[in-house]
């Protein structure tokens, strides 16, 4: 899907997952291409009483988006129109996290939201961050660029497991885009 260069917040999309119980781990992937410097957020998901529970923000610094996720930022080398798979997996036991680029990864590290479990009866919205839960929505937090196949496991991928997802042949089991 397209996001257009002219921002507004009607631009964004909700994508409907039951998550019958707080998740202790998980990973989201999805393929991105972002059209200018200052692209938005990718994704944002609010819960009841918290509405940053998880966001990836992209903004564009030489040749690197620094991408934001559980209140951190992580730079990334993701470049302006050209089309990558993001991935980024979780772990609060440990806090573990990593991401990857493309099938590969390119940082990773411990200590992130440790004993931290993501919420359920959440709202998941594609192109725009949530300031309050399904919205409060503002054009300058609006994404723009094109977005595909955002898919969500209650789990961390495995590398077979990932490179299956890079190759098109598995989707996710709390969002899967098919």
């Amino acid at each position: 899907m397209t996001f257009p260069a002219e921002i507004s917040t009607a631009n964004y999309v909700e994508v409907h997952a039951t998550m019958d119980e707080p998740l202790s781990e998980l990973t989201i992937c999805m393929d991105i291409r972002a059209h200018s410097a200052t692209t938005g957020p990718f994704f944002s998901y609010a819960i009841p009483g918290r509405s940053n529970e998880l966001t990836a923000l992209g903004r564009h610094n030489a040749d690197w988006y620094k991408v934001r996720f559980a209140d951190d930022r992580f730079p990334l080398p993701i470049r302006v129109n050209t089309w990558h798979v993001l991935c980024v997996t979780w772990r609060s036991e440990g806090g573990d996290w990593a991401f990857y680029i493309d099938g590969r990864s390119v940082m990773s590290g411990s200590g992130l939201a440790t004993g931290h479990l993501i919420g359920n009866n959440g709202a998941w919205i594609l192109g725009q961050e949530q300031d309050s839960l399904r919205g409060g929505f503002s054009t300058n937090e609006a994404y723009r660029g094109d977005l595909a196949r955002f898919n969500v496991w209650d789990y961390v991928l495995s590398s077979e497991e990932m490179d299956g997802f890079h190759g098109c042949s598995n989707g996710g089991n709390v969002i899967d885009w098919d």
